[in-house]
């Protein structure tokens, strides 16, 4: 942090904020300053008429840009923009540049009210806004902010609009796998990318797509988003009879295989649990669907017994698992 000096007074005709070409510094400690007179200028102005309205539209700009969670200067700009006193494309550029800021790209109401201007603009203006310049604000919050909630969620609004255009959902499609190969612990990216396959119906694509995500698990052990993602892409198999008893008990087996090669470097023993728990869960789905066939369900339950003890060994002390103590899934199943 670069605060300014004051012997720099006297040739800083801005001092003490700082402009380098189109750029403007605030120092940390005046920011409660600017605060504090943005909220005073802003309070003698709210109630006025509206020819005093430039007063507070500056004042609610200074007050949202540096407090994006000022729900009162954001439902104030709302009301300006309305009454055609802020232009819609001006703010939507205010916001790119709040969001430029890690901190500020994961405001809640920040990302409400660029919502509402997008939907207002389109409303009255008759015009759709540019979907690949908004999913590219996402990307780029989502970067500067990893796991950002309310980037994603604006995102999944986003996938909501394309529901109708095959090939901007399958574009999307793309871009999620490609992230979540570069953010493997990602679950928020993952979470969309699911939300991708079920907007996609890609049921021709669910095999290539689960042994994609198995692959990934080998290259990247021990990151249990991935595993989660395995199980969805499991049930979403399952659910359309394709889930490939055999792929997936030679997967658990290679993963195995390869942890006890890898001894002692770091995420082995979390993928053998990994691995373990996937087993058992997988078997336990099998046995409860009746969208599987009876040899798949017994090579499934057959293989998670194997496992059973290398959870013990690990000392999962998961409740989930304590089915197959008691035999409850497996009793009517013919395993031999």
């Amino acid at each position: 942090m670069v605060s300014p000096r004051e012997e720099d007074k006297s040739e800083n005709p801005f001092y003490p904020f700082m402009l380098v070409e189109t750029n403007l510094g605030i120092p940390i400690p005046v920011v409660h300053h600017v605060l504090a007179a943005a909220s005073a200028e802003f309070m003698d102005n709210k109630g006025k008429l509206r020819e005093d309205r430039s007063k507070l539209e500056l004042s609610s700009r200074v007050l949202f840009m540096i407090n994006p969670e000022h729900s009162t200067a954001a439902n104030t700009r709302k009301q300006l923009i309305q009454e055609e006193v802020i232009d819609g494309q001006s703010e939507l550029h205010l916001i790119n540049l709040m969001f430029t800021i890690p901190r500020h790209s994961k405001s809640a109401i920040a990302w409400h009210h660029r919502k509402w201007l997008r939907e207002f603009v389109e409303r009255s203006t008759g015009s759709s806004f540019d979907i690949e310049s908004e999913r590219k604000i996402c990307e780029r919050t989502a970067t500067i902010y990893p796991r950002n909630y309310y980037s994603w969620v604006y995102r999944h609004n986003l996938l909501k609009l394309m529901a109708s255009d095959t090939a901007a959902l399958k574009t999307e499609y793309n871009w999620s796998r490609a992230w979540v190969e570069s953010h493997i612990s990602d679950h928020t990216g993952i979470q969309h990318l699911e939300r991708c396959l079920i907007m996609t119906g890609l049921e021709f694509d669910i095999i290539e797509h689960w042994s994609w995500t198995a692959d990934n698990i080998k290259r990247y052990p021990g990151h249990e988003a991935l595993w989660c993602h395995l199980r969805f892409c499991s049930h979403f198999a399952a659910s359309r009879r394709k889930l490939l008893a055999d792929s997936i008990v030679t997967f658990i087996q290679e993963c195995m295989e390869e942890c006890d090669r890898a001894t002692g470097e770091e995420g082995v023993l979390l993928q053998k649990q990994l691995a373990s728990r996937y087993s058992l869960w997988v078997a336990r789905l099998a046995a409860c669907s009746s969208q599987v066939d009876a040899s798949s369900k017994a090579l499934l339950v057959k293989t998670s017994l194997i496992y059973v003890n290398e959870l013990m060994e690990l000392d999962d002390h998961s409740k989930f698992y304590d089915d197959w103590s008691t035999n409850t899934f497996i009793t009517k199943i013919d395993i031999k």
